[in-house]
């Protein structure tokens, strides 16, 4: 039968194993949203556990237009529906899609908006399907 620090400390060990795991992933790639921020809490928790591993931020690998399959930065979109709506003060995804008779997931996907709907601005040009 174990002891009980063993039974209480082993879930713990593994937690801690887990994080740092993560913690090493998430820094050394550049694609996990990594910055100086986590890179000062990897630090201090890194000192809280008597550990060391790099801590410094990866430099962007490419931007995203330039990988492969995606837009080049020549690209422009368009509304192939012919089909748009010029957002206005007080608008919201809702309120757009309601009164445009639309799905709200289909306005948030054909116009590559947020889950939130926080990233419309007044005068955007969206596109709303046929």
């Amino acid at each position: 039968m174990a002891s009980p620090r063993t039974a209480t400390s082993q879930p713990s060990t593994v937690r801690v194993l887990c994080l740092t795991s993560f913690l090493r992933n998430r820094q050394g790639t550049a694609f996990s949203g990594y910055d100086t921020n986590a890179a000062q809490a990897w630090a201090s928790i890194q000192s809280t556990c008597g550990i060391s591993y790099p801590t410094d931020v990866q430099p962007a690998a490419a931007s995203p237009t330039s990988l492969p399959g995606c837009a080049n930065s020549s690209y422009t979109a368009s509304c192939l529906s012919g089909n748009t709506y010029t957002v206005a003060s007080g608008d919201d995804c809702q309120k757009i899609a309601h009164n445009n008779n639309v799905a709200t997931g289909t306005l948030k996907i054909i116009n590559q908006i947020l889950p939130d709907c926080t990233d419309i601005e007044v005068g955007q040009v969206l596109c709303l399907p046929r």
